[in-house]
């Protein structure tokens, strides 16, 4: 982006690096930083991984599927926070993203029961789960997903 009103934004890497000079302010962050250059184009370097799939775009995160949810016609189901594994604690917040009125949730093959859609989001709170693996299974509208949890001991 041109910050003098202009279009342009440069987001490549220089094998020579920018010229110093050239330089007139600079944003750091934690994952990523900018250079204002005195023509007016921004450059960038780092990575920006809070987006909706991993760096790699090999998993999307759960963020994608609540936009699913949210936008698509065709009827989906997704269980949510498959990646935090191990668990700490025992009680958890188990949540699905759906655009389905209905989903019913089992774990270990014992009903939780159903609950309705609130916002594209079904909640079952405060699940107590012992340490341990779990099979987690939602069904609904003719569809499932499944994940396993690996819930750690409490630390003393």
């Amino acid at each position: 982006m041109d910050l003098r009103g202009g279009p342009e934004i440069k987001a490549q890497k220089s094998r020579q690096g920018v010229r110093v000079k050239s330089i007139i302010a600079i944003a750091a962050g934690g994952g990523f930083s900018l250079a204002l250059r005195a023509d007016g184009t921004v450059w960038s370097w780092g990575v920006n991984d809070k987006g909706l799939a991993t760096y790699d775009r090999r998993v999307r995160k759960d963020a994608w599927y609540w936009y699913q949810a949210n936008w698509s016609a065709r009827p989906m189901l997704h269980l949510a926070n498959r990646r935090c594994a191990p668990r700490a604690g025992v009680s958890s917040d188990i949540k699905a993203y759906t655009n389905l009125d209905e989903v019913a949730l089992a774990v270990d093959g014992v009903s939780l029961g159903s609950r309705r859609a609130s916002n594209r989001v079904v909640t079952w709170n405060a699940v107590t789960l012992p340490p341990g693996a779990h099979h987690l299974m939602a069904t609904g509208g003719g569809m499932s997903d499944s994940i396993e949890w690996m819930v750690a001991a409490p630390t003393p």
